[in-house]
């Protein structure tokens, strides 16, 4: 197991800044996955860790030690590619027995060792068979067979599952999920998809242009986003956002939208008036909601801010009924339960949890509100 430390690392192409001087730590043993959009500079980040790129400024250390100008070979690493890169002309025992092959490991703990890895796999079978002979995800069962029979301090993923299925990306998900528990070899995974980050990741790194934007567990980036940018890109249906004006008068504080206002909690006010950007009078917001805490059938009971809206489509999605209601010059997605689900331009009644609301900077896009 590694311990991998960036710092200030930086890539420049010609003119542009790939990278721009992010710090970063990925703890011993830990799945770290890296997600952004494309372009976001995730890859270049991966490929300088493996020694793939030159550093343009900044250091790699890996293990105490900087490794900068080390050669790849001799970093100790693994890399899972995304095209698998596995050799045609070779069948799958020769393809997981080449990293030892050039190593000169003794032929009888090569196979050893091949057969260990192929059982892991669950691919005793197609040893002997040709790489063209295999379906998507036996060829990525191979790839990570290679990788892991080097028995390496660091894995490193570059978007993996990108060429499978939908059906097979879940499997081959839970798959690396339990290899890298079973064999604790800290990993970092780069990743464009937010369900991946969000179901593999110990921690997740979200990038956008070359800056790292936000490091922490799921729950935190999916509760607590540090800005409009990761509470939009990460969460399936994305989070909702509508303009508002936030209003301090007296201590009290208040929210008003385009579909009406609303009171807020003491615990919400309290929090957001310890943020010094608001002070007394009237402040510009956009506001977010999540569409699991918008509902179309408020209860008396519960604590929701109400607004009278009309259905303009409905998504059925077996367990989930997602719902999009226009309300007044904004339109918002509700995920709501099959059985209360509305139909196509009923006029309905809209609740949304205050409580839950995120409040960011007209401006910046930063979240107004202190992470917990």
């Amino acid at each position: 197991m590694a311990i991998v430390v960036c710092r200030n690392l930086t890539k420049f192409y010609g003119d542009g800044r790939a990278v721009n001087a992010i710090n970063l730590e990925v703890r011993e043993g830990e799945f770290l996955v890296i997600v952004g959009p494309s372009g976001c500079g995730k890859t270049t980040t991966l490929r300088m860790i493996a020694g793939l790129e030159t550093v343009s400024a900044g250091e790699i250390l890996i293990d105490g030690e900087v490794v900068n100008r080390v050669e790849p070979r001799h970093r100790d690493i693994a890399m899972v590619f995304q095209n698998y890169a596995l050799y045609p002309h070779k069948n799958v025992y020769d393809n997981i027995a080449y990293p030892l092959q050039l190593r000169r490991i003794p032929s009888a703990e090569i196979k050893t060792r091949v057969q260990e890895t192929a059982k892991l796999l669950g691919i005793e079978p197609l040893l002997a068979r040709k790489i063209r002979q295999l379906s998507g995800g036996e060829r990525q069962r191979v790839a990570l067979g290679r990788a892991i029979i080097r028995q390496p301090r660091l894995f490193l993923m570059d978007e993996p599952l990108s060429n499978l299925d939908a059906q097979l990306r879940i499997q081959m998900r839970r798959e690396i999920i339990r290899l890298q528990r079973q064999l604790q070899i800290t990993t970092v995974y780069v990743t464009h998809d937010q369900v991946e980050a969000m179901t593999m990741g110990d921690r997740i790194v979200v990038m956008r242009g070359g800056d790292v934007l936000q490091v922490g567990d799921p729950v935190t980036i999916y509760n607590a986003p540090a800005n409009q940018f990761v509470a939009r890109f990460i969460g399936s249906p994305p989070m909702n956002l509508f303009d508002g004006t936030l209003t301090t008068m007296d201590g009290e504080l208040s929210l008003q939208t385009g579909f009406g206002s609303y009171a807020l909690a003491p615990d919400l006010r309290a929090r957001l008036l310890a943020n010094p950007r608001l002070g007394m009078g009237q402040t510009k917001v956009t506001c977010g909601i999540r569409p699991e805490d918008v509902t179309t059938a408020p209860s008396a009971h519960e604590k929701l801010g109400v607004a009278q809206g009309t259905v303009d489509l409905v998504e059925p999605l077996g367990s989930d009924v997602y719902v999009n209601v226009v309300l007044g010059r904004d339109m918002l997605l509700a995920r709501v339960n099959p059985e209360n689900a509305p139909k196509e331009n009923d006029q309905v009644q809209v609740g949304l949890t205050l409580g839950k609301i995120h409040f960011f900077d007209e401006e910046s896009g930063n979240n107004l509100l202190p992470l917990r």
